[in-house]
C-alpha cells in the first residue's frame, strides 16, 4: 500500500515473504479491523481504492502475530 498523493508510480513486484498478495499501485488507504467480540480477536488488514472498495485484505487471529 501506498499513499493517498502518489498514483501510478510502479515498481518491481520484490519477491517479500511479509506481503500478501501483489503491491496495488492505485490510489489507496489502509484500514487495521480487530474483532473483540470473539474469544481469539480476529484482525483485519485491508488496502482500499479511493472509492472505498477493499482490494486487498489479510486476516490474522490475534494470537497468530507475533513481533
Amino acid at each position: 500500500s501506498g499513499n493517498l498523493t502518489k498514483a501510478g508510480v510502479r515498481f518491481a513486484n520484490e519477491i517479500n515473504p511479509y506481503r500478501a498478495g501483489l503491491t496495488f499501485f492505485d490510489v489507496n488507504y489502509g484500514n487495521i479491523l480487530i474483532d473483540w467480540t470473539v474469544a481469539s480477536p480476529v484482525v483485519r488488514l485491508q488496502v482500499c481504492d479511493e472509492k472505498g472498495t477493499v482490494v486487498l485484505q489479510q486476516r490474522n487471529s490475534l494470537s497468530e502475530l507475533q513481533p
